[in-house]
């Protein structure tokens, strides 16, 4: 696709800030996809409650460096479109 991924994970229980730099790619598209998942380290999905862990989808704005919070106990996945 040619689409710029990013997969970035806090395994801690504090927000963490990551910084990103996107210096080294093409042009691309300001606004990304982001899907996240996050939850207690024991959080799981069962038959009684499927709807604990579900992955939530937004639009962020990005630029060739930019600063991302990331969620005490995620993953998320963003996803740029490049030109």
């Amino acid at each position: 696709s040619g689409d710029i991924i990013l997969k970035l994970v806090n395994a801690g229980k504090q927000q963490k800030q990551a910084k990103v730099d996107l210096t080294r790619f093409g042009k691309f598209k300001p606004d990304a996809e982001k899907t996240e998942l996050s939850g207690s380290a024991d959080a799981a999905n069962s038959f009684q409650k499927p709807q604990t862990v579900i992955p939530e989808k937004s639009l962020i704005e990005v630029s060739k460096n930019f600063t991302y919070t990331l969620t005490p106990m995620s993953l998320s996945v963003i996803r740029i479109k490049t030109l």
